[in-house]
């Protein structure tokens, strides 16, 4: 006869992961530059947002850098009612979840919105956004906190 033996508590574990050279400088340089950083492939001229160290379509190593310096623009999101487990401290619902198309770049950053939910709602494509950024960065994605409407 088997018998199962389960035991409550927590678990918790410390652990590093290396994010590789590509993603490691777009990380870095949101930390250390509050720089937003895109890496372009030589074979087919295409700029990848957040930056890739390997390009789908030219089939090799990119490691062309180049910093973004525009402000992006709103392409489309969705709204968000319901704060999931994973809700980023000092953000309260609603906030939108958004796909951003920043000048140059040939494909849209996912990241958060904050404003208003008439504003959210009210938002076009096009419109221009800004970053906000944390001012104690460690190297996370959410070193930007969000962005905001202009």
């Amino acid at each position: 006869m088997n018998y199962v033996k389960v035991l409550e508590g927590e678990i918790d574990l410390e652990y590093k992961w290396n994010p590789g050279s590509t993603i490691g400088k777009f990380l870095t340089n949101l930390r250390d530059k509050k720089e937003i950083t895109a890496v372009r492939c030589d074979v087919t001229s295409r700029v990848y947002l957040p930056p890739q160290g390997w390009s789908p379509y030219g089939n090799k190593k990119m490691d062309k850098f180049s910093t973004v310096s525009s402000n992006p623009k709103f392409f489309t999101g969705t709204i968000v009612y319901k704060a999931p487990w994973n809700k980023p401290d000092g953000i309260e619902v609603p906030y939108m979840l958004a796909a951003l198309k920043f000048l140059g770049a040939d494909t849209e950053l996912l990241h958060i919105v904050v404003a208003s939910e008439e504003k959210l709602k009210s938002l076009k494509a096009g419109d221009e956004l800004k970053p906000v950024w944390k001012e104690d960065r460690i190297g996370t994605i959410r070193d930007i906190q969000y962005f905001e409407p202009v």
